[in-house]
């Protein structure tokens, strides 16, 4: 297997939003990676604060650097301007709140060969208190082993109390992609989701490439911030629809690969079914949602077909878990009373 990439370029895409306090840091993991062969793009999604001239400040200091200021619209939006932009070998994406280990692009790159387009690398989050919890996402080598059959890695059973992650259609921020295989299949993030946008792009994009490699190291630091009640009201209402849409994109991806029978694909739909409906009423219950917001989601036609399409019968088991079971019961059931008495009681 040759490896003539030492010498590839890569394409770093960074959507920018109201993140002066954190930008500096993200660019710094970034221009100091040890791997130089960059092409930094940052796009300013018309951020409000003082993003813009941080960009341009940045700009000037290191010529790899192209910003693009657009108006807002949306985490998608600004990446897709990013794919359109840029010339590199391959892509990749990082969250602008969030670092990458100096070695990164390095280790990934020598993994990357003739046969191998596509690498991911592990996530590690860090939390506000400056705890941190490595994402260890089980089924990761699964992927690598086989790209095409993607039921082991939807969803499979962890150990308990353990840091075990069993989804792994995440965040796009830990995989090197291939440049050629986005562009010539015209592939862009869908702009009518904003959640879990990333598992709707990674899973187009499995069956386009060619063959996966993992660094088995933990090279991508991920932030977590709490989102404020506020915030969180105004959001909750526009959760169902995306993620009914996800789930439609989700089951016309599924559909077009010969590597899965229909009974599997609809195993998976199922799940995912009880997955974003249990997501959607624990956002609500999360943002202290009023009894009046939970009768109307009831009645909102989006949760409506996601409640529908969430199973209660399965063939196999292991494609849901109890936890996730119960919640859609109690959910099914209208037993929003000890549903929020079981989450606080968690808390």
């Amino acid at each position: 297997m040759k490896n003539d990439n030492k010498n590839k370029k890569i394409s770093v895409i960074i959507p920018i939003y109201k993140v002066e306090k954190y930008l500096d840091r993200c660019l710094e993991s970034v221009t100091n990676q040890t791997y130089k062969n960059l092409e930094i793009i940052l796009v300013d999604d018309g951020s409000p604060d003082a993003s813009p001239e941080i960009c341009d400040k940045w700009a000037k200091k290191d010529n790899r650097i192209k910003v693009f200021h657009k108006p807002n619209g949306g985490v998608s939006s600004a990446r897709n301007l990013g794919i359109e932009n840029a010339t590199g070998d391959y892509l990749t994406f990082i969250d602008s709140d969030d670092t990458i280990e100096l070695e990164t692009y390095e280790k990934c790159v020598a993994k990357l060969n003739d046969e191998v387009d596509t690498v991911f690398f592990r996530m590690k989050n860090i939390f506000l208190d400056g705890s941190t919890w490595d994402n260890y996402e089980i089924n990761l080598k699964d992927i690598i082993n086989n790209k095409n059959f993607i039921c082991p890695f939807y969803y499979k059973k962890g150990r308990k109390n353990s840091n075990e992650n069993v989804n792994v259609m995440g965040s796009c921020a830990r995989v090197v992609f291939n440049a050629k295989v986005i562009k010539e299949n015209n592939l862009t993030f869908n702009q009518t989701l904003f959640n879990q946008e990333d598992k709707d792009f990674l899973l187009r994009y499995l069956l386009l490439c060619k063959k996966l490699d993992l660094v088995d190291e933990y090279l991508y630091n991920y932030y977590i911030y709490q989102n404020s009640a506020k915030a969180m009201n105004s959001f909750y209402f526009k959760i169902p629809t995306n993620f009914k849409n996800l789930l439609e994109c989700e089951s016309k991806t599924l559909y077009k690969n010969p590597f899965l029978t229909k009974s599997q694909i609809e195993t998976i739909i199922k799940s995912c079914g009880i997955d974003y409906s249990n997501f959607v009423m624990l956002k609500f219950i999360e943002a202290g949602a009023p009894k009046e917001d939970i009768k109307k989601l009831y009645k909102n036609k989006d949760y409506k077909y996601l409640l529908n399409k969430g199973g209660i019968f399965f063939k196999n088991k292991n494609y849901t878990r109890k936890k996730s079971f119960a919640i859609f019961i109690l959910i099914k059931l209208h037993m929003i009373k000890l549903l929020k008495f079981l989450t606080n009681k968690k808390k």
